[in-house]
């Protein structure tokens, strides 16, 4: 969940299924000097889940969601490509920047994620220093030449 410090719209929700990919994305954010929090849904339906709780609490307020969610595809239970469908077809939560993240390179899922409505499509570096490099890039467009629903 959110932690308490921090603001909704200044977090970064992760949807990955991997602790290892998790643990190892929230240290290079860090590592990257990413100012947003990240928060950690382990599956597809964890990730809506809290998205739909903060619609709750918060209807209508783009305050209670995260300022941008990063997304794996290949996920047990409900896929990425599941998820990017319900965020993309719900008003409340389509605003959302989506960036998938993930080790697909298949054309399919490419072009499918685009006709969704992702914002960008990633393939997971393999190695640390690579996905630092992403976190870095990240910053850079997202951060501080983007404006993002509540971080300006």
């Amino acid at each position: 969940m959110i932690p308490e410090q921090a603001h909704p719209d200044q977090t970064i929700l992760l949807i990955e299924d991997s602790p290892d990919d998790h643990e190892a994305f929230v240290r290079s954010f860090k590592k990257a000097g990413v100012p947003l929090d990240i928060v950690w849904a382990p599956s597809g339906e964890d990730g809506i889940d809290m998205l739909r709780k903060s619609n709750e609490t918060m209807p209508g307020n783009l305050g209670g969601h995260p300022a941008v969610i990063f997304l794996d595809l290949n996920m047990k239970g409900m896929d990425g490509q599941h998820v990017l469908q319900i965020l993309k077809t719900d008003n409340n939560l389509r605003h959302i920047p989506v960036i998938i993240l993930t080790t697909s390179s298949n054309d399919k899922d490419i072009l499918f994620c685009f006709q969704m409505g992702a914002n960008a499509y990633i393939q997971k570096p393999v190695n640390f220093s690579d996905l630092v490099q992403v976190a870095e890039s990240f910053k850079r467009f997202w951060i501080e030449k983007s404006v993002l629903p509540g971080c300006h």
